[in-house]
């Protein structure tokens, strides 16, 4: 058993410094107690792994003996006596306190009761105790296993873009090409910690049980550097190789990204428009950028309130210069959501299934098109598909464009 006390302030027991965006607390096991003084109450993240908590937040006197308890099957969780008074009476700045119970015993689908059993008193009742950060309407909140993702590199000019790819639900047709562009804290070279962020692991589950037929990438950005600049053509070129090499749809290319990602996602489309299907830029910054490039992409932007690493104001004097030049501008905006909390549960259900939706028409298109199968003497669409017997339209063979 693990037990955190914390002081008479807004400190759990457990500090993760939650007021940066990039500090996460994540709990996979074994037996846990956090107490402290309330305010700041810091949920932990879930991992595909972690065990459920459950929170209390309210006026319990030292010496009182704490019972959680399962209502589902009538057994006892665990049992703590507190020893400590976090009230104002006590010297404490605040009335209350905070608590933070998480065992191995709990189970998600059961019901638990906090129980003072010094009074004889339910002090809380959780009808089905879930994993944390799943009340915030979000289909987001566990962390992908890295294991599915295979490693790769690709190099263009002198520069070299480690990155993971993971194929899902393949079939007969192409699949649609899904890049994902991670956050400022995942740069590096060890192309693993990419794959640690929440919304990787939210996209790849929401392809696998969609049944959707892609390729899955996520690349690490160096330590030194951005997604805008020199890495936006090497990101370019990784996408433009799997549609030469005829591994993907050329009519269904997506690209999502947070934080510094998004505003990589951003930059993409300004320099490459007429590319991409869709693409989200969730929390990021779009300024500099060309609205009307970008409106020849729709894209789908997703800004808290009270996000202060990236300013929603430049996210909504962009909006109307791509609208009005035609483009399709999706924005929500949610109210009390800061930086963290909007990069890890913009990935809904709803969202994805609007992003996945758009399909690009490249009915009129040849000049970007290549295949790199020349010899073996068949026909393919513009999205690279196999042609058996073509009919009146443009195809590609033996690497050439023909016109039917």
């Amino acid at each position: 058993m693990k037990v955190g006390l914390g002081n008479y302030l807004h400190e759990l027991g457990t500090d993760v410094n939650d007021r940066s965006p990039y500090k996460k607390l994540y709990l996979t096991g074994g037996t846990i107690i956090c107490v402290g003084g309330t305010t700041q109450v810091a949920h932990p993240f879930a991992s595909d792994d972690a065990q459920p908590a459950v929170f209390y937040q309210g006026t319990i006197n030292a010496g009182t003996q704490l019972l959680l308890s399962c209502t589902t099957d009538d057994t006892d969780v665990l049992r703590y006596q507190l020893n400590r008074d976090y009230t104002q009476e006590a010297g404490g700045i605040q009335p209350e306190l905070c608590l933070m119970f998480s065992s191995p015993l709990m189970r998600v689908d059961n019901g638990y009761s906090l129980i003072n059993e010094t009074a004889d008193t339910i002090l809380g009742s959780v009808k089905q105790l879930e994993t944390p950060y799943s009340n915030l309407n979000s289909d987001s909140g566990t962390i992908v296993n890295a294991d599915i993702f295979e490693y790769d590199s690709f190099t263009w000019g002198s520069t070299t873009l480690p990155y993971r790819r993971t194929e899902i639900n393949h079939a007969s047709a192409l699949p649609a090409l899904v890049v994902y562009l991670h956050e400022a804290p995942s740069r590096g070279t060890d192309n693993i910690q990419q794959l640690k962020e929440v919304a990787v692991g939210s996209i790849y589950r929401y392809l696998c049980t969609h049944n959707i037929s892609a390729t899955f990438i996520v690349p690490q950005c160096p330590a030194t550097t951005g997604w805008t600049g020199h890495l936006r053509r090497v990101v370019y070129e990784l996408m433009k190789s799997y549609v030469s090499s005829r591994k993907a749809d050329v009519s269904r290319i997506y690209i999502m990204g947070n934080s510094i990602g998004a505003t990589g996602v951003w930059c993409q489309l300004s320099n490459y428009p007429n590319f991409y299907a869709a693409a989200m830029p969730i929390a990021g910054d779009p300024s500099g950028c060309n609205a009307q490039n970008v409106a020849t992409t729709p894209v789908y932007c997703v800004m808290g309130t009270d996000d202060t690493v990236m300013p929603l104001s430049n996210v909504e004097a962009f909006r109307p210069e791509v609208i009005n030049t035609g483009g399709t501008f999706q924005l929500d905006v949610i109210a009390d959501w800061d930086h963290r909390t909007t990069c890890d549960h913009s990935y809904t259900t709803d969202r994805l299934d609007w992003l996945f939706s758009q399909s690009r028409d490249i009915s009129t298109e040849v000049d970007d098109i290549r295949v790199i199968h020349p010899s073996d003497n068949k026909f393919y669409d513009l999205s690279g598909r196999e042609v058996s017997s073509p009919e009146k339209g443009i195809y590609i063979k033996d690497g050439r464009k023909i016109v039917f």
